[in-house]
């Protein structure tokens, strides 16, 4: 279906139009989501990701941006329920699922379920594993060299008191 997708408004219309010809296609209520999300209007897309789902039961896609959405809002609870379901769906759950979610655990605070949901992803995608370890290295000694620094600076401001 050509749309207008550089054009909202116009692109809004078609998918309007695309939905209303076929009221159980979830395709055109996925789109309008997309673009209310990329044009900043999350709740509007929430509505359109929900009603692309009523007809699209196991579909990734919208779980996954609906997720990004309520990370985007802070409702993290919400967004663990979208990577869980999209988790579900899957027959052998894709690894990079579980990083996406142990993000998300991250952010809410629950540590260890975060490092157990990426514990899963560098088990099961080894290739990953080892460019997580080369960055996790590459944190780690940027964070050595800002704690050297700073108790350097420390010891000069003491040094000037003394």
């Amino acid at each position: 279906m050509p749309t207008n997708i550089d054009e909202p408004y116009l692109a809004i219309e078609e998918f309007n139009h695309a939905s209303a010809l076929n009221p159980q296609w979830s395709r055109p209520y996925f789109m309008l989501a997309q673009l209310y999300k990329d044009n900043g209007n999350s709740p509007k897309a929430l509505d359109y990701f929900e009603k692309c789902l009523q007809y699209e039961k196991t579909w990734l896609g919208p779980y996954m941006l609906q997720a990004d959405i309520w990370l985007e809002i802070h409702n993290y609870q919400r967004a663990i329920e979208n990577y869980d379901q999209a988790i579900a769906l899957t027959q052998s759950p894709d690894a990079f699922l579980y990083s996406f979610r142990a993000e998300v655990k991250l952010a809410s605070g629950d540590t260890l379920g975060a490092v157990a949901d990426l514990t899963y992803y560098l088990m099961h995608d080894p290739m990953q594993a080892i460019v997580f370890t080369i960055e996790l290295l590459l944190l780690f000694n940027i964070q050595i060299m800002a704690l050297a620094l700073g108790r350097n600076a420390l010891k000069r401001k003491l040094l000037m008191y003394e």
